[in-house]
This record gives structure tokens, sequence and C-alpha cells, in this order.
């Protein structure tokens, strides 16, 4: 299993976890492939940072290569809100690319 949980039993089951990688996600508009691929992700390895050693790492980084503009902050916002995960603290993170 991969160091970092989706939240999901079953979904970490069929992917073994989060693991460092690239990938490329495609599909009709609003199936999720940006929550599934970018925000749940980010906030779940935000929430392991903070559960585990306190803090997400000053040097650490979400890089998101968002290549037709359907990444949206305030979608970010609403997934650290819901999991109680402190927005600013990602979004001083966050590098767009």
């Amino acid at each position: 299993m991969a160091p970092y949980t989706w939240g999901v039993r079953e979904l970490d089951a069929l992917s073994g976890g989060i693991e460092k990688c690239l990938w490329m996600l495609y599909g009709r508009a609003g199936a999720g492939k940006t929550t599934l691929a970018c925000y749940v992700p980010m906030v779940r390895i935000a929430e392991f940072f903070l559960q585990t050693v306190g803090e997400i790492p000053p040097q650490g980084r979400f890089v998101v290569m968002d290549g037709d503009g359907g990444f949206a902050l305030e979608r970010l916002q609403q997934i650290c809100e819901a999991r109680g995960v402190p927005f600013r603290e990602v979004r001083e993170r966050l590098v767009q690319v």
C-alpha cells in the first residue's frame, strides 16, 4: 500500500493508495477527473502531514498541470473545508503550470 490513502477503502483496494506519479485522465466534462486526480490527493496528502507531523512541510509543493483550465481554486477550497484542512496552507504550496 502506498503511504497515502484516498480515504475510501474500496478505492485504496483498487489502486493501492496514492503514489507519487504523473496521471492523465480523460472523460466527459463533469465526470470527476479533476476531483479524483487533483483535489482529493492534494487534500489527503495535506491531511496526512497535518495528522502525522503537525504541518505540511514548508518546502512541499502541489504541482498542477492544467491543460484545459478545469482546475478551480473554489472547488479545492470546498474540499479542504469539508475535510478540515487549512486551505491557505494548501494554496501557498500550489504551483500551477
